[in-house]
C-alpha cells in the first residue's frame, strides 16, 4: 500500500501495487508523479505505463525493462531486480547485484585487514627487538585480530560501493574498481591496527615482569 497525502497530512490517493509496480488496487487522485518506489527518485509516466528508473524505462505490466542493462552485464539484459523485487532495490535502472557481491567485498576487505594486523605487527616487532629488547618474543592477539578484521568486512558490506557493485552487476572489472579502493584503505588501517596491538603486547609483557620482580 502506497499513499500520497497533501500539505495537511489528509490521504489523496492509496494504491496497491504487485510487486513489480502494476496497480491493483487505487482510490483517490494524487499528482505526484512518484508512485511506485517513488522514494528511490523513480518517475511513473501516466501517458505510457512505464517507470523511468534513470538509466531506462521498466513496464511493470511485463515486470522488464524496455530496454537492455547499459553495463550488459548477467544473461539477461531486460530482466529487473534478478526477478527478485522483494529482496532487492534497483536504484538506477542498471543490474542489481545480488548479496554475494557484498559478501565478495566483506571477504575481500576482512581478508586485507587481517594481512595489514599481520604486517603492522611485524614492523613493530622488528623494530621494538631492533630498538628496545632484542630478547623479546612476539606473542600476537589472534582474537583481536580476527575481531578487527571482521568489523572491518562488516564495514565493507554495509557500504559496498553502489556505483561498482549495486548498480553495475559483479562483472570482473566493475567488482574489482568496487574493492581495490576499500582493501587499500582497509590494508592501511590494519597496518596501523598491527603496530598498535605490537607495542601494547610488549608494554603487557613489561608490566608483567615488573609486577613479578
Amino acid at each position: 500500500m502506497v499513499g500520497e497525502l497533501d500539505g495537511e497530512g489528509n490521504v489523496l490517493v492509496s494504491r496497491k501495487y504487485d510487486v513489480f509496480g502494476s496497480v491493483r488496487e487505487s482510490t483517490g487522485a494524487g499528482v505526484s508523479d512518484h508512485k511506485f518506489v517513488g522514494s528511490l527518485g523513480h518517475v511513473s509516466e501516466d501517458e505510457t505505463g512505464l517507470i523511468y528508473m534513470r538509466a531506462r524505462y521498466m513496464d511493470p505490466a511485463l515486470g522488464r525493462f524496455i530496454s537492455e542493462d547499459p553495463a550488459r552485464d548477467g544473461a539477461n539484459w531486460f530482466v529487473y531486480c534478478r526477478n527478485n523485487p522483494v529482496g532487492n532495490v534497483d536504484t538506477d535502472g542498471k543490474v542489481v547485484a545480488p548479496a554475494i557481491g557484498a559478501a565478495i567485498l566483506a571477504l575481500g576487505v576482512g581478508a586485507s585487514t587481517y594481512l595489514g594486523i599481520g604486517v603492522g605487527y611485524m614492523l613493530a616487532v622488528s623494530y621494538i627487538q631492533h630498538e628496545w629488547d632484542p630478547n623479546y618474543k612476539a606473542s600476537p592477539n589472534w582474537f583481536a585480530r580476527g575481531a578487527v578484521s571482521f568489523a572491518a568486512g562488516a564495514i565493507g558490506f554495509m557500504s559496498s560501493p553502489r556505483g561498482a557493485l549495486w548498480g553495475k552487476g559483479i562483472g570482473a572489472a566493475a567488482l574489482a574498481s568496487g574493492m581495490a579502493p576499500w582493501m587499500a584503505v582497509a590494508f592501511i588501517i590494519g597496518v596501523e591496527a598491527g603496530m598498535i596491538e605490537a607495542f601494547l603486547d610488549y608494554d603487557m609483557v613489561q608490566d608483567n615482569l615488573m609486577n613479578h620482580q
